[in-house]
């Protein structure tokens, strides 16, 4: 699948050759951090937690963009949106290895894992390709409000976690591109497509889903990075259970004091909380523990839901501008800030939480 041009500018070498990735035993913020500050890594979707998107690195400037040349070509066979960017990572069983996935033009090549050596960065090798094969559903490619996109995967502890548009969040091994766990996550018959990359921390995978133009009702999930289990769930609409408020949680907010008026069916119309939208289809970022470590999850628009019928009340989109938080006892809940943000903090989170 790969297609030689020629020799590389050697500028470009640099930057498409390092980002890290190996396994270790510790926890996976730390191992994450390491790659992170390590300028030829590029570990994690928008480099770092923060998603700065940043590289340190200067080989590529202003003064010889325009000398850029292509090297070398890999190809997907998919030909729908690649959003994501490809991850290097380091000493990936003694390699230097890239991780990329495709778009979803149908399910016999839906979102494509390729795996490649950069032992030669001139000269690339495919170690391992991997796609889904059996239980693939074709009606999440019309359920794809905005192309059948994909942005990407996250890497830790040894393992590539990426979603598939069908609903899958998958698990597979650095070396070997084997399935080390797969769990069911979203449901196209009820409007809901995976296109985010998921977020690795503190040993847990946190991803949510798009469909909020199908009416589906939004929630983030944390896996444990180890097996694929469930570690909770937060709704975006519901009542206070569901997104994962209590009366001990959110004193920073100004609205703290909402818990126990499950606002998040009272401000619905009807059962219209039960199609509230307010899906999280986007990245997400983890701010420094250092600033209240909160996850957030960000999107280009806002997190108001989708409601399928314009007759419906536009009241009911009240509650669809839902900003979770988690801590080490409870799940904790508050406004969305002016980005359109859903956090989730992770302070200290161990039980429930990040």
């Amino acid at each position: 699948m790969k297609t030689k041009f020629g020799a590389l500018a050697g500028a470009l070498v640099v930057v498409t050759m390092g980002l890290s990735g190996q396994a270790m035993s510790m926890n996976t913020d730390e191992e994450q951090l390491k790659r992170m500050a390590d300028p030829d890594q590029w570990p994690a979707p928008g480099r770092d937690f923060a998603l700065t998107r940043h590289s340190t690195l200067s080989d590529i400037n202003t003064k010889n963009i325009n000398k850029l040349q292509m090297a070398w070509l890999q190809g997907t066979n998919a030909l729908r949106g690649h959003e994501g960017q490809p991850l290097v990572i380091k000493d990936v069983g003694g390699k230097t290895m890239l991780f990329m996935v495709s778009g979803c033009p149908s399910m016999a090549n839906c979102n494509v894992v390729q795996a490649l050596d950069l032992s030669e960065p001139d000269q690339p090798k495919q170690i391992w390709s991997y796609v889904k094969k059996t239980d693939r559903d074709e009606s999440a490619v019309p359920h794809a409000c905005c192309d059948t996109v994909n942005r990407g995967g996250s890497y830790a502890d040894g393992k590539f976690v990426y979603g598939t548009l069908d609903g899958f969040v998958i698990a597979l091994d650095g070396q070997t591109g084997k399935e080390v766990w797969v769990v069911k996550h979203a449901y196209p018959e009820k409007g809901e497509t995976i296109t985010p990359a998921p977020l690795i921390a503190d040993n847990k995978v946190f991803i949510g889903f798009g469909g909020s133009e199908f009416a589906a009702r939004g929630r983030v999930v944390a896996y444990d990075l180890k097996d694929g289990s469930e570690v909770w769930t937060c709704h975006t609409t519901g009542s206070d259970e569901d997104v994962c408020l209590t009366k001990d949680t959110n004193k920073a907010n100004p609205h703290y004091g909402q818990a126990g008026e499950d606002l998040g069916i009272k401000t619905f119309p009807g059962e219209d909380w039960k199609i509230g939208g307010g899906t999280a289809w986007g990245l997400v970022l983890l701010r420094s523990r250092h600033q209240a470590g909160l996850l957030h999850h960000c999107k280009s628009g806002s997190m108001e839901p989708r409601v399928p019928m314009p007759e419906q009340d536009p009241r009911g989109m009240q509650h669809g501008r839902v900003r979770q938080q988690v801590d080490a006892q409870h799940v904790r809940s508050e406004d969305r800030d002016r980005r359109g943000c859903l956090g989730l903090p992770a302070d200290s989170v161990r039980s429930v939480g990040l």
